[in-house]
C-alpha cells in the first residue's frame, strides 16, 4: 500500500500451513489456481502443488485465461482499451502491448487525459505512450497539473524516460505536496540536467533530513545531473547535515 514516497507491506494471508521454508517458488496460473514447488524430495525429485478455489471460477479468472491463451489480436481498439482496467495485471499488460503494437497513440492519449477513467487504465496508457516514444508538451503540461498525484508522478517519470521537458516544468514539481511526485521529479531533473533545479533539489534533501531514503536518493540523483563540481564543493559547509 502507498506509504509516502514509497510503499509498505500490509496484511498477510496464510494459504498453506506447515511447509515453512520448503516452498521454493510459486506462480498464479491463468485460471486463478496457485502452483508452487516444494523441497521434499522423493527419489531425488521435488514436487509441484496446486492450490485451487473450490468454488466456481470467477468471470475475471475466465477472461484472464481466455486473453492469455488467445491474445488480443482479434479484439477491437475499444475492447483492448477496456482491458486496461482488468483486475489481472497480465491482462492489462497484454492490452497495453497490443495497443503499442498497433501504434494507437490517439486512443491512448484520450484515455490518459480522461479524468473519469480508472487510474489503472490511465497509467497503462501513459506507459504505452512511453513505449511509443510519444513526446507531446501539451500532454505533459496537462498531466503535471492533474489533481491525481499518481498521474503527476508518472507524468514526471515519463518525461525523464523520454528525456523530454521543453518548457522546463519538472523542477516546479520538486515542491509538489506528494512525496511520490517529489521522488520522480528529483530523478527526472538529474536525467534532464534541468536548468534552475538546484535550489529546489537542495530544499528536497534538507527536508528529507536523511530520514526518507528514497527522497534522499532522488535528491542525489538530481544533483548528479544538475550541480557542477564547484557547487557540490560549496555544500561541504551547508548548515544541514543531510545536505553535507
Amino acid at each position: 500500500v502507498p506509504d509516502g514516497a514509497s510503499f509498505k507491506r500490509e496484511g498477510e494471508d496464510l494459504l498453506v500451513q506447515g511447509l515453512n521454508q520448503q516452498i521454493l517458488s510459486s506462480t498464479v496460473a491463468p485460471d486463478g489456481d496457485v502452483y508452487f514447488t516444494i523441497w521434499q524430495p522423493r527419489g531425488g525429485l521435488g514436487s509441484v502443488w496446486r492450490l485451487k478455489d473450490p468454488g466456481p471460477a470467477s468471470a475475471d479468472a475466465i477472461s484472464t485465461k481466455t486473453v492469455l491463451t488467445k491474445g488480443l489480436a482479434d479484439q477491437s481498439v475499444s475492447e483492448c482499451v477496456a482491458f486496461l482496467d482488468h483486475p489481472d495485471r497480465r491482462v492489462r499488460m497484454a492490452a497495453q502491448f497490443e495497443l503499442v503494437a498497433r501504434k494507437e497513440t490517439k486512443a491512448l492519449q484520450a484515455v490518459v487525459l480522461d479524468e473519469k477513467a480508472q487510474i489503472l487504465s490511465r497509467l497503462h496508457s501513459l506507459w504505452a505512450l512511453g513505449q511509443l516514444d510519444h513526446k507531446d508538451k501539451e500532454l505533459l503540461a496537462a498531466l503535471c497539473a492533474s489533481p491525481d498525484a499518481e498521474i503527476r508522478a508518472q507524468a514526471v517519470r515519463w518525461a525523464g524516460d523520454l528525456v523530454f521537458d521543453p518548457d522546463n516544468i519538472i523542477p516546479g514539481l520538486l515542491g509538489d505536496p506528494s512525496p511520490r511526485v517529489q521522488l520522480f521529479a528529483g530523478i527526472t531533473c538529474g536525467k534532464l540536467k534541468s536548468p534552475g533545479a538546484l535550489g529546489a533539489l537542495t530544499s528536497l534533501l534538507v527536508s528529507a533530513d536523511n530520514k526518507i531514503p528514497v527522497l534522499r536518493h532522488a535528491g542525489v540523483a538530481g544533483l548528479v545531473g544538475v550541480a557542477s563540481e564547484d557547487e557540490l564543493r560549496g555544500f561541504s559547509n551547508h548548515k544541514s547535515e543531510a545536505m553535507r
